[in-house]
């Protein structure tokens, strides 16, 4: 239990770092701009995204994601590193 607390933690630091460094804002639970938000509001965010997979095999180019809308977009890239990669999306300079 200490150790997810402590990777939560984390992630969630470096979240809000990262947001900071580009003075970044999403929005809450009550629809107001936050520069805090809560991991656990971010997980929440991306409820609704759906894996959809060509035939049987698990080759990268053949998945699609179904319910990436802008918001969450812009928190995986605010996230970054490897979450980039797994959502198909490119860095930007």
């Amino acid at each position: 239990m200490t150790l997810s607390l402590l990777v939560y933690s984390i992630a969630q630091r470096r979240m809000r770092a990262n947001m900071k460094k580009i003075e970044a804002t999403i929005p809450n639970q009550i629809n107001q701009e936050t520069a805090t938000p809560t991991l656990r509001w971010v997980f929440q965010c991306f409820d609704g995204i759906n894996f959809i997979q060509e035939g049987d095999d698990y080759f990268y180019e053949k998945f699609e994601l179904d319910g990436l809308n802008d918001l969450r977009e812009k928190i995986v890239k605010l996230i970054g590193g490897h979450a980039l990669h797994l959502y198909k999306i490119k860095k930007v300079a």
